[in-house]
């Protein structure tokens, strides 16, 4: 059995050995919003890995050409975003979020293969402020098979923290994969009504700030 009480991150489920989990969210809407761009045609010529000339902060001040919202943070067909038939060769994707932490622990970070780069800012820097210099993780691509990588950040039980996952691709194939993992193992993206949500819903956070020009 559950037995409902509630906490100030919102209501609880306490099952009969104690395990308190908050509920997930229910304001805004479900998931992350993404935006894209397309990205300059000098991109083709420089290598990868590092694509050291990728620099997310400047789309920042320019409009989006597509947007939209998705729950799972997977790029893996060059003439298709999220279900619209975009081309996205030469493109950077930033997709953004808000997780309620479900519990208190270390939550896993998985990446599979990144086609050209994949940054993950995870806090304040998520929600203003973000450059590639600040970014808590990069992951750049990785030759075939292009292994898995786990990275850990530890996360505080009712706690709202701002997600930003930014995506560019230099020409070619394409790839993006990641997933975020609880430490009851549970994965958290790809879920429907799930912890990530476009707003925070205790407040904590304003809404994330427009694309364009200010």
């Amino acid at each position: 059995m559950y037995q409902e009480f509630g906490l100030q991150a919102g209501t609880c489920l306490q099952s009969c050995n104690d395990h308190c989990m908050p509920k997930p969210p229910t304001c805004g809407q479900g998931g992350f919003d993404w935006a894209e761009w397309r990205g300059p045609l000098s991109w083709s010529s420089v290598k990868s890995p590092p694509f050291a000339e990728y620099d997310p902060a400047v789309f920042k001040s320019q409009k989006p050409e597509h947007d939209g919202r998705t729950n799972a943070l997977l790029i893996d067909n060059p003439k298709d975003l999220y279900g619209q038939a975009i081309d996205i060769n030469l493109a950077s994707v930033i997709h953004q979020g808000f997780l309620l932490a479900p519990e208190s622990g270390n939550y896993t970070f998985i990446f599979g293969q990144a086609d050209d780069i994949v940054l993950v800012w995870l806090g304040n820097n998520a929600f203003r402020g973000w450059t590639r210099a600040n970014a808590d993780i990069e992951r750049t691509y990785i030759p075939p098979p292009g292994d898995e990588t786990h990275t850990t950040r530890h996360l505080e039980q009712g706690t709202y923290y701002p997600v930003r996952v930014a995506w560019g691709d230099k020409g070619g194939n394409t790839a993006m994969s990641v997933k975020i993992i609880a430490p009851n193992g549970t994965e958290l993206t790809g879920q429907d009504n799930g912890y990530f949500r476009t707003e925070a819903c205790d407040g904590s956070y304003d809404k994330f700030p427009p694309y364009g020009p200010s």
